[in-house]
């Protein structure tokens, strides 16, 4: 129906700025310290989780189990979860043609707060 609506050209565009911004959102996530990408960016899914110096990887899985929650409370965000080789991370995907990246860099800002908050000797 999409293709039928937008033609192959301009929903392949659509499809392609998806990428793109999930790739400008792993590019924001390397840049924080207290953030880790937990998966290869390959599509238009972005795992990530929040990491500060000291919790063990129980304490990092409720912290970002908190951060989620606080995520899922406070915002519009689609934001999931989900467990990879026994690591907790939260995931982000895009498939709005609406999305900004003024919406990407609000989703890293809601996280770093969050987490810092939850976890106050974590920031850095």
């Amino acid at each position: 129906m999409l293709l039928r609506a937008y033609g192959k050209q301009k929903y392949a565009r659509l499809v392609q700025q998806n990428l793109d911004q999930m790739n400008f959102l792993a590019g924001l996530i390397r840049k924080e310290p207290n953030l880790e990408l937990t998966a290869p960016v390959a599509s238009n899914i972005v795992c990530f989780r929040y990491r500060s110096k000291g919790p063990a990887e129980q304490e990092l899985e409720e912290l970002n189990k908190k951060i989620y929650a606080e995520l899922s409370r406070r915002s519009f965000w689609m934001v999931s979860d989900t467990t990879i080789k026994g690591t907790y991370m939260l995931r982000a995907c895009n498939v709005n043609h609406r999305t900004r990246r003024e919406d990407l860099e609000f989703l890293v800002r809601e996280v770093k707060e969050i987490g810092n908050t939850t976890y106050p000797s974590g920031k850095r």
